[in-house]
């Protein structure tokens, strides 16, 4: 089986470089987070599931509630990539600890067996 570890390092390593070095630009940093992820998550779909794939379709299985988790998380990376150009990492820390607590209660409030539990609140603490 491939090792992701030294993909998911050379990708930071170019992140960091294009967010240095070659442009100060949000949109220009949206586009190679993208185009980054896309290349990572094809090197990985063509590594494990590809025959799956190809036979049965790439939606298959996907439901509205994953479908809005989808664009959740989209909304949620350029949120951050928009936060780290005009704030700095300590408001990046605080949005995402509230993102995650919102996202986490209106999940239990559309999934059925979902039950929060104290633990789950300690943890955010």
């Amino acid at each position: 089986m491939f090792d992701f570890k030294e993909v998911d390092a050379l990708f930071s390593y170019l992140q960091v470089v294009i967010r240095k070095h070659l442009s100060r630009d949000t949109k220009v940093h949206i586009f190679w987070f993208f185009l980054f992820g896309v290349i990572y998550n094809l090197i990985a779909l063509c590594n494990t599931d590809l025959d799956r794939v190809i036979f049965i379709g790439f939606f298959h299985g996907y439901s509205s509630i994953t479908i809005c988790l989808i664009f959740a998380q989209t909304f949620s990376g350029i949120t951050v990539i928009m936060i780290l150009k005009y704030a700095d990492n300590i408001v990046k820390v605080y949005s995402t600890s509230v993102a995650m607590l919102l996202m986490t209660v209106i999940s239990s409030m559309f999934i059925s067996h979902f039950d929060l539990k104290s633990s789950f609140f300690v943890g955010l603490g």
